[in-house]
């Protein structure tokens, strides 16, 4: 009986050190392989990426300003205008506003730089439609003439 326990815990432990051999000089080989590919690929990428970044740095030096008054000018805060609410002038109703809230025609002042053929390529009004880009325009210069302290 003895004899029996002795050569099966002995195939347990051969079969287990079989396994750890295999892991050892196969799997892990092989897993090596893998990983160093993958860096050298990384490395590559990391490679053209510094490349990038020198050609970026060389093209804003080129044009006179550095990296670090770029990040000053991004880190400030933008002004964004607040949006007046167009439909008070006369002919403008929900739908045309939208049109110029869309196309960055945001304020009266915005309202009254734009020119009538600016007006008419963003409303695209049908030929039976008859809208006065003119009076929109002089509206707006009133409302922005009377809106600044």
């Amino acid at each position: 009986m003895l004899n029996k326990w002795f050569w099966f815990i002995l195939g347990i432990l051969t079969g287990w050190l079989v396994g750890w051999l295999v892991e050892l000089l196969y799997w892990r080989q092989k897993r090596r392989q893998l990983y160093e590919e993958r860096i050298k690929e990384l490395k590559g990428s990391l490679e053209a990426c510094r490349r990038q970044v020198a050609e970026l740095r060389d093209e804003v030096e080129r044009r006179g300003r550095t990296v670090v008054e770029l990040e000053q000018e991004l880190a400030a805060p933008a002004e964004v205008p607040i949006p007046d609410d167009l439909s008070e002038i006369r002919g403008i109703g929900e739908v045309y506003k939208k049109k110029l809230y869309e196309a960055g025609i945001v304020t009266f002042a915005d309202l009254a730089a734009s020119t009538e053929e600016e007006l008419r390529a963003v409303i695209q009004p049908e030929g039976w439609q008859a809208v006065d880009f003119a009076g929109w325009i002089a509206q707006a210069r009133e409302m922005t003439r009377r809106k600044k302290p």
